[in-house]
């Protein structure tokens, strides 16, 4: 006999992952409950994604001061109110429960006025700045970056550790806006995964704004008072207002009642979202170890409300691009020549520049370098990244290339407009086609 079930769907979670297959698994005709203790939506609407780049976008382009700036982004994500959020799901026939809830058994959930049972259980619960095991690192004067992103404070001086997309793109903000901005980044390469010639254009346009970056470099120690002394671990010691942690996060596993089926908070999270070999329990978003984007996070709620439907898709999980919102942006995706020459691969690495190419001399371009990684023996093309005007949009380019299987040949047929900042991925494809021919 065919278990009945209160739900189709019950979720954990109700950040951009869950929000998401919520309201699509809902679309498909199934029974969905969905869990949320915090802000329907999650981090990217309210203190990520929406508020960074609205004061990017004030920072680099506008003469707002401040206090605009900071009032525009609170209006921006609806001075973080959720009913929107929250109303759309309900709208959808979503049953919404603001509460947090546990893995009460198997194919049941749990909150504090609320027990169902679900065909499928997903854990979308995100992840939260992992604090350091730092003398001083969780005292009051150190910021995550939702704090940042919802403080009306600008600091004199801040340091900022860590130098991924949140420590560069409110390294800019804050130095536009006038604060003495260090940025300190403990791998000896600023940005990983991407070409070295990239991650310079982007360290020295951090500089050009007047960020002050070191690598290689830790913080030893806090001592937290009216202002912090952070002592490096170079020896150094700077006094600043606040303390930026950009260092990274850890998903949000713990407390979810995972040993009552036998896991534990370490338990390995398939590719396609599996949690533990159970199937009927998955994970999706921050939570997981393949996706930390928003467009991520909705890649894997699609797929999984496909699944959940009877359907399927090409999984293209692994082909995450990403980007980092600085001005002018810096676009990823695929593989590194670094990372493929470690896995064993020969590649060439066609270069172009921005103001190369006709359309740096008609907008005077800011300085820029576009990268395409080619495997020599498949002649496929395997990664990109660029830094330079209109990056975030160009890298989109190779991402369909890319998933696409094209080979650099096939690139090469293809006709960009003149004059458009597109071209600069031409000259690439045509710098990396004349190595391959000397290969």
């Amino acid at each position: 006999m065919t278990p009945s079930f209160d739900y189709d769907v019950a979720i954990l979670g109700l950040g951009s992952a869950g929000e998401r297959l919520a309201r699509q698994s809902a679309r498909s005709g199934l029974r969905v409950i969905g869990f949320e203790p915090n802000l329907v939506g999650g981090e990217c609407p309210f203190t990520a994604c929406m508020p960074s780049k609205s004061l990017l976008y004030d920072a680099c382009h506008t003469d707002r001061s401040w206090p605009e700036a900071v009032s525009r982004r609170d209006e921006i994500v609806n001075d973080r109110n959720d009913n929107e959020h929250a109303e759309g799901l309900t709208s959808e026939g979503v049953t919404l429960v603001r509460e947090s809830a546990t893995i009460a058994g198997e194919q049941r959930v749990s909150s504090s006025t609320t027990d169902v049972t679900a065909k499928y259980v997903v854990v979308a619960t995100g992840a939260e700045a992992q604090v350091p095991p730092i003398e001083g690192f969780d005292s009051d004067v150190v910021w995550t970056s939702a704090d940042a992103l919802t403080s009306e404070e600008l600091p004199n001086r801040l340091l900022i550790v860590g130098g991924g997309p949140i420590g560069s793109e409110l390294g800019e903000v804050y130095s536009r806006y006038g604060s003495a901005v260090t940025l300190i980044e403990r791998a000896e390469r600023f940005v990983s995964g991407v070409e070295e010639c990239v991650s310079q254009e982007l360290v020295d346009h951090l500089e050009r704004v007047g960020v002050r970056i070191q690598t290689g470099v830790e913080v030893a120690r806090i001592e937290a008072g009216g202002e912090a002394i952070v002592e490096l671990s170079t020896g150094q010691s700077i006094v600043v207002d606040r303390v930026l942690n950009a260092t990274g996060t850890t998903p949000r596993l713990s407390n979810l009642g995972l040993e009552q089926v036998g896991l534990t908070p370490s338990t390995s999270i398939r590719e396609d979202g599996l949690v533990g070999g159970l199937d009927w329990l998955f994970a999706a978003g921050d939570v997981t170890p393949f996706s930390h984007w928003t467009h991520g996070a909705n890649y894997q709620a699609d797929s999984l409300a496909l699944r959940f439907s009877g359907n399927a898709r090409k999984d293209h999980g692994a082909l995450m691009p990403h980007c980092i919102f600085t001005s002018p942006p810096l676009g990823v995706v695929g593989v590194s020549s670094d990372d493929a020459t470690r896995n064993g691969l020969n590649v060439v690495v066609g270069m172009a520049r921005f103001d190369e190419i006709a359309r740096g001399a008609t907008d005077e371009l800011a300085s820029g370098v576009a990268a395409i990684v080619v495997d020599v023996r498949t002649r496929r093309i395997i990664g990109s990244s660029i830094f330079g005007p209109r990056a975030d949009d160009l890298v989109q380019i190779v991402t369909g290339l890319i998933a696409t299987g094209a080979t650099i040949d096939q690139a090469g047929d293809i006709i960009f407009p003149f004059p458009t900042m597109s071209q600069v991925l031409e000259a690439a494809f045509q710098d990396a086609a004349r190595q391959m021919r000397s290969t």
